[in-house]
């Protein structure tokens, strides 16, 4: 990778310059990282409510009624 930084008159670093492919790559990469999150947070939340539900004896969703809050 090709990076290049880009300095002030102290020669403090201010910005970084990458290639556009580098660039796509790890955009692409952190899409995909916040979709996983995403995923676990909702997965978390519906296995809280299952406890939930399990330890209160309330009636619970059914499961596709889940899956299509993904």
């Amino acid at each position: 990778m090709n990076i290049r930084y880009i300095t002030d008159s102290k020669g403090s670093k201010t910005a970084v310059v990458i290639p556009i492919k580098d660039w796509e790559k790890h955009n692409k990469n952190l899409n995909a990282m916040n979709q996983l999150l995403k995923m676990k947070h909702t997965l978390k939340v519906g296995f809280a409510e299952v406890k939930q539900g399990l330890e209160s004896k309330k009636k619970l969703k059914k499961f596709s009624e889940f899956l299509n809050e993904l």
